[in-house]
């Protein structure tokens, strides 16, 4: 018993002892400011807080130091559980993402470890470190290990008045001071602006709602037909068309869905593989050694896949255009272009608009990690510095400045709409009697874009933008020439002999084959010359090889690969590819800032991350659809009614430009 006494009083004379050098420390820093010391003061009294603050903080000294990410985020979720109230003092954790930085000499790794052991007093430990690391902070070479590691300390305090008081780093750093500090209030309040986005956006939802419940009570119960509002907001309706297959109009040429669904599924693939390896990796080392296989490029060469979309866009444009404008003048062509051009931007922008309004407003309420703050200002910055470049579609032009950046790919896919008549109505003119020449005139064209992306590079040297229209008009001009084919062979019965079709799919393979693989050579080991002529050249040669297959599945010589592309999983693939391609960034980032701790990368875990981002993306999608893109054909309709033209013009125009 007395023994234990004995040990009673030993603590608390220890406790007393600590609490009152504490409480000296606090007294003694004269630059912090009066809530901060406030709090400390209280915290000398709570060693068990103090202790939370401690073990929630990053680490010098960790397992793994030479190999993994040099990023420590600390331990976000045990700083934010830091909620005491000490007296009439309240406390909150507050997490600060990267504050400090330090560089460790890799020769002398071994002799801090070893110090570690030999010293294991506080004073003397950091002494020694000190003298191993004097001189080594500033200087950056390949001999050191660069370091940022996080800390979390009382909400009343920035991290140089925390650390100045319990001086909490054992070894010189360099504070960062690169993010802001939250705590688990901040951020938590919806401003003016973001209210009313939230608002609008749950209007939406609730009209969805709502018309979906009517339309159902009304079809179940036979009651009649519900008018052209109630349907074009119903769900029950928009999805009826969602999940319908087809399978034998003529008209319509499904390999293409298949084309569309799988460069989608590509282009999340290779988003998900960009933003994954830049989280804080426990095999950080490993992913430079995986980009240098060639078999990477299954992920890498994701690219290409948004070549075959401009290819797709340029010839659906030009098929429908010329089925449509038959025996109409050039004044009647020219007439309805602005109609044709708000049609298009009323199709593409509902679904980005809530896209955008949700990023900007609500998004941030939905999530939380040492990430999540920086991710969010990241995203919001530019939204909401260039709203109006996203929503006039022209914000490519400014690679630095994009609001989500993969819809840089809608801004150039739009500037090609509006300047394409420029290029369909003289081949409306040419293609009955000099079709020779409207072949002729697209193919110079093509190589005329090509050379300018070519030469663009050489003539401005500094030019940087991999998001410019011009370098992609290329791969859009062979959709156009893919669509002039098909116009003029509609109806028709195409014989290919079996030999010639074999001969022209092997040689297809092997050539998207060989530049996919080449495609690594080109950013493993680039030039300006080899980047530059790869670039422009590939686009028009890939996008050839597209055409042989929708030509050769369309005519019947396709076999599996037709088969494959034509079915119903890749028609209601392709309708969902359009909100898949707007909604998937959003995923992805959304995963990347709740990021809580170092990920490990393989082959393995990014196709199970890619898996998870297509499978999210895919229910988000379908919300999306049958509530912002299902209700965009109603309001196309209900413009024609309200454009004041006559009634028969406005006939003639509704069936020329009906969403081609």
């Amino acid at each position: 018993m007395k023994i234990y006494l004995l040990l009673f009083l030993l603590v608390s004379c220890a406790s007393a002892i600590l609490e009152k050098e504490c409480l000296q420390r606090v007294e003694n820093v004269k630059t912090i400011g009066a809530k901060c010391s406030d709090q400390l003061k209280v915290l000398c009294q709570r060693h068990d807080i103090l202790f939370t603050f401690w073990d929630a903080s990053s680490r010098f000294l960790r397992t793994g130091l030479t190999y993994t990410s040099p990023q420590d985020m600390g331990n976000y979720d045990e700083c934010m559980k830091v909620d005491e109230l000490v007296g009439e003092t309240n406390i909150l954790g507050k997490f600060c993402l990267f504050q400090w930085g330090t560089q460790v000499p890799k020769k002398g790794l071994e002799e801090l470890v070893a110090g570690m052991e030999i010293y294991p007093h506080l004073k003397e430990a950091e002494t020694f470190i000190e003298g191993k690391l004097e001189g080594n902070i500033t200087t950056a070479d390949s001999e050191n290990i660069l370091l940022t590691g996080s800390v979390c300390i009382s909400d009343g305090c920035s991290p140089e008045e925390f650390n100045e008081v319990f001086k909490t780093h054992l070894y010189p750093v360099i504070p960062l001071n690169k993010f802001d500090c939250v705590t688990k209030n901040s951020n938590r309040d919806l401003t003016t602006p973001e209210l009313i986005g939230t608002i609008c956006l749950a209007v939406v939802v609730l009209t969805m709602v709502s018309c979906t419940i009517i339309h159902i009570v009304y079809h179940y119960n036979n009651i009649g037909e519900i008018n052209d509002f109630v349907k074009g907001f119903s769900a029950f309706y928009n999805g009826t068309k969602l999940i319908s297959i087809s399978t034998d109009n003529v008209n319509q040429i499904h390999c293409m869905d298949g084309l569309r669904f799988i460069s989608i599924l590509w282009i999340i693939a290779g988003h998900g593989y960009v933003t994954y390896v830049q989280k804080p990796l426990y095999n950080n080392s490993v992913t430079e050694e995986w980009k240098s296989h060639l078999y990477s490029q299954y992920i890498q060469a994701a690219i290409f896949a948004v070549d075959t979309f401009f290819f797709l866009s340029g010839f659906l444009l030009t098929y429908g255009y010329l089925k449509k404008v038959n025996n109409k003048t050039v004044g009647q062509q020219i007439t309805v272009i602005p109609l044709n051009i708000l049609l298009r931007y009323l199709r593409l922008t509902p679904a980005v608009g809530a896209m955008f309004l949700l990023s900007v407003s609500s998004l941030k309420l939905l999530g939380d990690g040492p990430l999540w703050d920086m991710m969010m200002d990241m995203v919001h910055a530019n939204c909401n510095k260039y709203w109006w470049r996203f929503f006039l579609y022209f914000q490519n032009f400014y690679p630095d400045d994009l609001c989500y950046t993969q819809t840089w790919y809608l801004s150039a896919d739009m500037q090609m709409f509006v300047f394409a008549p420029l290029v369909l109505i003289p081949i409306t003119i040419l293609i009955k009697d000099k079709l020779p020449l409207v072949m002729t005139g697209l193919i110079t064209l093509t190589v005329f874009f090509v050379g300018i992306t070519i030469a663009i590079p050489y003539i401005f040297t500094d030019y940087s933008n991999e998001y410019n229209t011009h370098s992609r008009v290329s791969s859009y001009l062979v959709g156009m020439i893919g669509g002039v084919i098909f116009h003029r062979n509609r109806g028709k019965v195409i014989k290919i002999n079996r030999i010639v079709n074999l001969i022209l799919w092997v040689i297809t393979f092997a050539v998207m084959m060989f530049l996919v693989l080449y495609h690594q050579e080109v950013t493993q080991y680039p030039t300006k010359l080899k980047s530059t002529l790869f670039g422009a050249i590939y686009e028009p040669i890939w996008c050839t090889c597209i055409l042989w297959i929708v030509f050769s599945c369309y005519h019947g010589y396709g076999g599996i690969v037709n088969w494959f592309l034509s079915n119903g999983l890749c028609q209601i693939g392709a309708r969902l590819s359009y909100c898949l391609y707007v909604l998937h960034t959003m995923v992805i980032i959304y995963s990347i800032a709740t990021t809580r701790t170092l990920s490990y990368f393989s082959d393995y875990v990014m196709i199970n991350t890619v898996g998870g981002y297509v499978n999210t993306s895919i229910l988000l999608s379908i919300f999306w659809t049958l509530t912002f893109e299902g209700p965009v054909i109603m309001f196309n309709k209900k413009l024609f009614q309200w454009i004041g033209s006559p009634k028969e013009e406005r006939k003639t125009t509704k069936e020329l430009y009906e969403e081609i």
